[in-house]
């Protein structure tokens, strides 16, 4: 039985990898350590995401995109490689994952989030002339999510805490899908910032879409999806 789309998906969240490198650690003694690294992946300061290192709870202050990570605790850490958790995933319409949503109290078992938007359209056993093994061919928008803060942050706020890490996050999902056996070749993509999680009108105003304050990076893509590939049957 082959798999529906929206489980193919969610296997493609579960296979991203958020590997996080400590190049190096430097004590400030006063309870806090900065933490040099290549890629921050999605990380944000001042986030609900929970920062482990070596089983030990660590608070981000701070958050240099792709080098460093100030963080407070107290145990100093290690150098070390390890992976950070795989980001929460849902699938749905507006209306119903906001109500599925809504029931997760605590914001740390929701963010980072990989939210596939519902209904969406595919062409099935799409012939393509460049890769003839191609089954189908779903359009899809994606959000990628975390937590913001509408009453506080400025702009920059904005793009150092949420655009920038959900970019981080969105470009681990494209390379999971170009490493993917069960994905073919993709043909460009569309991406957009969500400054806030909103329908925005004409006159700047805008209307939340969830009641969790979130922003990140939309997704629109088409995703090739081979069909006699075991990757895509159960």
């Amino acid at each position: 039985m082959k798999k529906s789309t929206v489980n193919i998906v969610r296997e493609l969240v579960s296979q991203m990898k958020f590997t996080f490198t400590i190049k190096s650690v430097t004590d400030n003694l006063n309870g806090t350590y900065l933490l040099t690294t290549g890629r921050t992946h999605y990380l944000q300061k001042n986030s609900n995401t929970i920062f482990v290192i070596a089983g030990n709870n660590y608070e981000i202050l701070d958050v240099v995109i792709n080098e460093s990570v100030l963080v407070k605790g107290s145990v100093l850490p290690v150098v070390s490689k390890f992976d950070l958790p795989s980001p929460f995933f849902c699938h749905g319409s507006i209306t119903q994952v906001n109500m599925e949503n809504t029931q997760i109290v605590d914001m740390k078992d929701k963010i980072p989030m990989v939210y596939l938007l519902r209904p969406f359209s595919e062409d099935v056993d799409a012939m393509d002339e460049n890769d003839p093994l191609i089954e189908r061919q779903p359009a899809l928008t994606l959000f990628f999510l975390t937590e913001a803060n509408f009453s506080e942050w400025t702009s920059d706020d904005y793009d150092d805490n949420a655009i920038e890490p959900m970019w981080g996050m969105l470009n681990t999902f494209i390379e999971t899908c170009k490493a993917s056996e069960g994905i073919g070749l993709l043909d460009g993509y569309r991406v957009e910032d969500k400054i806030k999680f909103a329908n925005y009108n004409f006159k700047g105003g805008d209307k939340m879409l969830f009641n969790d304050n979130l922003s990140g990076k939309q997704l629109d893509i088409t995703l090739p999806i081979y069909g006699t590939c075991c990757d895509i049957y159960c």
